[in-house]
Order: C-alpha cells, then sequence, then structure tokens
C-alpha cells in the first residue's frame, strides 16, 4: 500500500519519515547508518523494519536509513537492489507500470527486451558498447542522467572547451 522509488543505483532500500511515523517504526539498535549517495555520504538515523514485500518478493531487510529531503518527492522510500536477486522488474513506460515477479527463466514476452545484469557492489552491471567502445554500465533507474568517466570520454573523442564531445545520449 506504499509506493516505493526502484531504484537499481541504491544498494540498500530507505524509508521516509512519514512512513516511519505511519507505521510507528521504532529507531534500531544500528544507531545511523553510514549511507552513501551521489553526492556524497552521511550517517541516518535507521530503525527496524522485518520484511518488505515488493511484488512476488519478500525478504528482511535489516535496519533501513531513514532520509528525509526532496530526493523521495512525495514517495514512501527506495526500494534498492538489496532484495532483487532472482527477480525479474518489468518496466512499461507506455502504461507508466512496474511489477517485479520471481524470475522464472523464460524468454521476455513480445515486445520486451531483457537486459542480463550481474551484481557488482550491490549494484546491476551490464555489459555494453558506447559506439564501438565496450563499456560496463551500472544501470540506474533513480538517475535522471546519463554519466560516463574520463576512460569513456577520452575513447569517445575527448573533451572539448565545451564540455564533453561526442555522443551525447
Amino acid at each position: 500500500p506504499y509506493r516505493f522509488i526502484i531504484d537499481t543505483g541504491a544498494n540498500r532500500s530507505a524509508v521516509s519519515p512519514r512512513l516511519v511515523a505511519a507505521l510507528g517504526l521504532v529507531p534500531s539498535p544500528a544507531g545511523l547508518l553510514q549511507t552513501h549517495g551521489v553526492t556524497g555520504e552521511a550517517p541516518l538515523p535507521a530503525v527496524d523494519v522485518d520484511e518488505i514485500r515488493a511484488g512476488d518478493l519478500f525478504y528482511d531487510p535489516g535496519p533501513l536509513p531513514v532520509l528525509a529531503g526532496l530526493v523521495l518527492g512525495d514517495t514512501d522510500g527506495i526500494l534498492g537492489t538489496e532484495g532483487l536477486a532472482g527477480a525479474r522488474v518489468d518496466v512499461d513506460f507506455t502504461t507508466d507500470s512496474v511489477s517485479i515477479t520471481r524470475s522464472d527463466g523464460k524468454r521476455a514476452a513480445n515486445g520486451y527486451f531483457v537486459v542480463p545484469a550481474r551484481s557488482y557492489r550491490g549494484l546491476l552491471l551490464v555489459e555494453g558498447k558506447a559506439g564501438r567502445i565496450p563499456v560496463h554500465a551500472i544501470i540506474d533507474t533513480g538517475a535522471e542522467r546519463t554519466l560516463g568517466n574520463a576512460l569513456l570520454r577520452d575513447a569517445l573523442g575527448g573533451a572539448g572547451d565545451d564540455g564533453f564531445r561526442g555522443h551525447r545520449h
């Protein structure tokens, strides 16, 4: 009954202060959890959550950080990758829907494609190409933009005076 952002760039889930209050969750004996994000890291208060259910999946996430601020918008939390092992996440942009089921190992339905990924430090890593250059990419459904490092920039044509030059996708 709660709205979570599915963020494959987050290796752990997090909850909002509003959800903590609504469920009457109490502070965790773990105290503060050092939490890492794109903008840096910070110790955040934690609460104990016995179980998260998302679609067909359910798991015990242990203590979760309480994340306040604009990051969550009007959602109740972030569903990170720690519970997605063995899952199939179907994203349908035309109907603006997401479903999470246990992977059955079968081919994707017509109109869908499979993006094989492996775990890398709790994140989803895929192999691909940028132009003709083989790359390892992290799939981050919570990101607003695509990022690359200096090695990729240089391989694609280098940086000009106005910043990144080459492929802008």
